[in-house]
């Protein structure tokens, strides 16, 4: 009966997944940057790519690199890092922020492919709509390592 479960919620999952990233192939954007690192108390990030959703100044997409420190790289640390990414972009209507521990497993993401990089290193996505600053949610992603108690769950932030 476990099993069924995992594998029902790991169907739901991977269905989120391709259908948020299909909103991106879809409707394309050319507004893609890189950026350097960037810090945030101690959790260090990079900017892998910026879009804006379906081609509207009010939705951002985001993919981040996040150093694997095990010190700085907490729950914690990433609910605040995501925090002050909500007030930088408060203006925007949508927001999603796809939270990566390497590039390889952005990379395979975009391909469509699930290998042990991606399930080990795709953590998180956040999503964020309608203006209020008080609503948004992390979808947790990570099926093996650090984050993989919290596979499946939602922290509303």
């Amino acid at each position: 009966m476990q099993i069924l479960a995992f594998r029902i919620k790991n169907i739901v999952v991977s269905i989120m997944i391709i259908f948020i990233f299909c909103l991106g192939i879809i409707f394309p954007n050319n507004n893609k940057i890189i950026k350097g690192n960037t810090k945030q108390k101690n959790l260090k990030y990079s900017i892998i790519e910026k879009n804006y959703i379906l081609n509207q100044k009010n939705a951002v997409e985001l993919s981040i690199l996040l150093e694997k420190n095990k010190t700085t790289l907490t729950k914690e640390k990433i609910i605040e890092l995501i925090k002050k990414m909500k007030k930088k972009y408060r203006n925007l209507n949508r927001m999603l922020i796809y939270g990566y521990l390497s590039k390889k497993a952005y990379e395979e993401l975009i391909e469509m492919q699930h290998t042990e990089e991606y399930k080990n290193n795709f953590l998180f996505l956040y999503v964020k709509s309608g203006k209020s600053q008080d609503k948004g949610s992390i979808y947790w992603f990570q099926l093996k390592g650090k984050f993989s108690h919290l596979y499946g769950s939602v922290t509303d932030i």
